[in-house]
C-alpha cells in the first residue's frame, strides 16, 4: 500500500444524504476555492482524519493512470490539478462540490478535468476513480510534482512562472 498526501480524507461521522450540500450552504457567500480551503483546514483539526490512500499506478505509451478507492462515508479534498486530464468513475457513487454546486455522479462516468480544478467529494458507496494523464514520465515522484499543486496559491505561482501554458 502506498501512502500519499494526494488528498486530505476524513471519514464522515454519520452517514448523510448529501453532506456536501449542507457544507456548501453553510458557507454561502464564499467562492469554491474559499470553501475548499476552509474544509481542508478544518479537517486537519478533527480527530480521525487521515491523508492515506492506496494508489495504483498504471503506465502505457504516453499515458499515466492513477487509480484509487474512496471508501463509503469518506470526504476527500483533492489537490489542485495542473494539467487537463481524464477523470473516470468506474464503480460507485460520489457527490462532488463544484462551482455550480453539488453534483452527484454515478459510475460509469467520465469527464475532462481542466487545469486549476480542485474538488471535494463525498463517497455514497465505495468508489473507484482513475485519472489518466498524457505524459512520457514514469517516475511517480516526478509526476506528483508535475501534475498537482498543494493548493491554489502554489498553482497560481506556477502559472506566473509559465504564462500561457499548462503548469
Amino acid at each position: 500500500m502506498e501512502v500519499t498526501l494526494e488528498h486530505a480524507v476524513l471519514e464522515a461521522s454519520a452517514p448523510a444524504v448529501e453532506p456536501l450540500s449542507a457544507l456548501s450552504a453553510s458557507m454561502d457567500g464564499m467562492d469554491l476555492s474559499e470553501k475548499i480551503q476552509r474544509l481542508a483546514t478544518s479537517m486537519f483539526d478533527l480527530p480521525g482524519h487521515t491523508t492515506e490512500f492506496e494508489v495504483r499506478h498504471f503506465f502505457a505509451r504516453g499515458l499515466y493512470g492513477r487509480e484509487m478507492t474512496i471508501r463509503k462515508g469518506f470526504v476527500a479534498v483533492g489537490k489542485v490539478h495542473c494539467q487537463e486530464h481524464l477523470f473516470i468513475i468506474s464503480s460507485g457513487e460520489i457527490s462532488v462540490l463544484t462551482e455550480d454546486g453539488v453534483k452527484r455522479l454515478k459510475a460509469p462516468y467520465t469527464l475532462v478535468t481542466q487545469p486549476g480544478a480542485q474538488r471535494v467529494v463525498y463517497a455514497h458507496e465505495d468508489t473507484v476513480v482513475t485519472t489518466i494523464h498524457a505524459t512520457e514520465d514514469r517516475c511517480v515522484e516526478s509526476l506528483e510534482r508535475t501534475l498537482v499543486a498543494r493548493d491554489l496559491a502554489e498553482y497560481e505561482m506556477r502559472l506566473l512562472a509559465s504564462p500561457g501554458s499548462e503548469v
